[in-house]
């Protein structure tokens, strides 16, 4: 059986593509949980489109702090408002 050697065979160039279009899409649930995060994936005619769902990103509520105190001082002695920093 003889072979025959081509060579290297290239075809013509092509014609230039277009620049995709990437979008990207978050969004936030206000659910307490373990944090997760789901990524879809939707093909369009100009490129893709990512959406990210970030799930159980919301802490349980805590306890009440103390009440802070101002740093100021107020007094109005029906005509002038004083204000001192403590």
């Amino acid at each position: 059986m003889a072979q025959l050697n081509l060579g290297r065979v290239k075809g013509d160039k092509g014609d230039k593509g277009n620049t995709p279009t990437i979008d990207v899409s978050a969004s936030i649930t206000d659910t307490i949980g373990v944090p997760s995060v789901n990524v879809t994936k939707t093909d369009t005619a100009d490129g893709a489109v990512f959406n990210f769902t970030f799930n159980n990103v919301k802490g349980e509520k805590g306890e009440q702090g103390a009440k802070g105190e101002s740093p100021l001082t107020f007094s109005f002695d029906g005509t002038t408002l004083t204000i001192v920093e403590k």
